[in-house]
């Protein structure tokens, strides 16, 4: 090959089929210093980052070997395997395809949340600047100030793109974010990039498109495999309440496995189970998602929204019995969460998928005893991020450029390999993420099951999410803190609903 290549004739590019192969022909060129490098194109695997030295076509191998094992294991007497099935390559990924201007501008100012995917988000940007010349700003601030934010930025030109909260969307879309077929009369088109139940909940509002879906999240149920599996642990569970230990489907059964790991004094070690109770935003979810576990949806029939019914009554209750074997530290922020269970601290974990990639970081207990499994009552909420423009930028269609690029395939599937969630449908047939992060296929199951809508969907209303779950907060905290019983403090609180939200709703 070293004399192939020192040959003076013109080669237009060198093609593998082995990537090893590629790598070496690549270090040929370099310490032989050839006057003009050779492209080099190789097959590859599929990879989650792009590759500056070659031009990789790449082969979704993880998918055959899927389909092969799910083939072997499957087949039976009554079902022969197919005779030829044919798999899309992924081919050579774009990631340099953008359709920003030809002049593209020299600056994008981003509003963002602070948290883990904001520091990727970052990361990635550099590569779009480096293609584009396009310098992607962030400003960042705290879940707490964040919201006054884009209430100011309402008035003001000072942000091209907005990350919001998706609960937020409704609310704020018509206020500060543009309708994007505004700038784009196909827009529509991009969504067969993303998971399809993601559209009308990170991207539509009375029927436009506001923002596209960037870091969609949902909660799931996050436990201890080597507990739950443990034959001396199963025999005293078993002993103990007379049923078996397995992942619970209720939050009745999940308090009683949670009281059985935090008291039974038979255990080698006692462990948590974890309550996130930080701001009354934070201290709201955890009622929510019990009180999802009991009814579809928050509103009533007539559009109501109604949290002091039975369900209401008995979620709260079952919150109350949580926090007697949560550990008595206040967690305040998921990311907390998930850093205890990694410690081994906790048995069970109710987390958000976005925040799921701490329980692996630097010096993990639990990798691989990691259990993952749809939240009791199978109706999880939803949350995360959605991505979209403000209705002030003078940078509109480059805006919108470096939203889909983001918001798609590869660079959405390598948010996910460095520990982030992704909007695209591609993502998870992707199974060298999979393999690292078991959680994210079934949160995109988890999309399609949710159904934690605040208002209907053919409601013309929007809705005040912050000032909803601030009312919701409070009357949770004031039953948690033993200042009010739990139907007086939800009376109060629907009282509350009525005037600030259901007259609005």
């Amino acid at each position: 090959m070293i004399d192939l290549l020192m040959k003076e004739e013109d080669y237009d590019a060198v093609v593998t089929s082995n990537i090893r192969f590629a790598e070496k022909i690549r270090h040929v060129v370099e310490n032989f210093s050839l006057e003009q490098p050779i492209p080099i194109f190789t097959l590859s695997s599929v990879t989650s980052l792009p590759e500056q030295d070659y031009r990789k076509y790449e082969l979704n191998y993880g998918l055959l070997g899927r389909a092969v094992a799910e083939t072997l294991i499957g087949e039976s007497g009554e079902k022969q395997a197919q005779p030829e099935q044919l798999f899309e390559n992924d081919g050579f990924r774009l990631w340099n395809q953008m359709e920003c201007g030809s002049r593209p501008v020299k600056q994008l100012r981003i509003l963002t949340i602070d948290s883990p995917e904001t520091m990727i988000l970052k990361g990635l940007a550099r590569l779009y600047t480096k293609e584009t010349g396009t310098q992607i700003l962030f400003d960042v601030y705290a879940y707490d100030d964040i919201y006054e934010q884009f209430l100011k930025a309402e008035k003001k030109d000072v942000y091209d793109i907005f990350r919001l909260d998706v609960t937020w969307l409704s609310w704020l879309a018509e206020r500060i974010l543009v309708p994007l077929d505004e700038i784009d009369a196909d827009i529509g088109s991009c969504y067969q990039e993303y998971i399809p139940s993601l559209i009308k909940k990170y991207s539509v509002v009375h029927g436009r498109a506001y923002a596209l879906p960037v870091t969609p999240s949902t909660q799931l149920l996050f436990y201890r495999k080597d507990l739950f599996e443990n034959t001396a642990v199963r025999r005293l569970y078993s002993e103990t309440y007379h049923s078996e230990l397995k992942v619970p489907k209720s939050f009745t059964e999940y308090n009683q496995i949670a009281e059985f790991f935090a008291e039974n004094e038979h255990l080698e070690q006692n462990y948590y189970s974890n309550l996130t109770l930080g701001n009354l935003g934070v201290t709201a979810t955890e009622f929510l998602t019990r009180l999802f576990s009991h009814k579809k949806h928050l509103y009533e029939k007539d559009g109501r929204v109604v949290i002091n019914d039975q369900a209401g009554i008995q979620a709260l209750e079952e919150l109350v019995t949580a926090k007697r074997y949560s550990d008595k530290k206040v967690v305040r922020w998921w990311t907390t969460s998930a850093k205890d269970f990694a410690e081994g601290k906790l048995a069970m974990m109710i987390n958000f998928s976005n925040y799921a990639s701490e329980i692996l970081g630097a010096g993990s207990r639990v990798v691989g005893n990691i259990g993952v499994a749809m939240v009791p009552g199978r109706n999880p909420i939803y949350g995360g991020g959605t991505i979209g423009i403000s209705k002030n930028s003078s940078c509109k269609q480059d805006a919108l450029a470096f939203i889909k690029w983001l918001t798609s395939d590869p660079v959405a599937s390598g948010m996910a390999a460095l520990g982030s969630v992704s909007p695209s449908i591609k993502t998870y047939s992707k199974y060298h993420i999979i393999d690292v992060f078991p959680w994210l296929e079934l949160s995109k199951d988890c999309f399609g099951k949710s159904h934690t809508q605040r208002i209907p969907a053919d409601s013309d209303k929007t809705f005040n999410e912050t000032k909803f779950l601030n009312i919701l907060g409070m009357a949770v905290e004031n039953v948690l803190m033993g200042f009010l019983p739990v139907e007086e403090s939800l009376n109060r609180a629907q009282q509350l609903v009525d005037e600030e939200i259901n007259t609005a709703v």
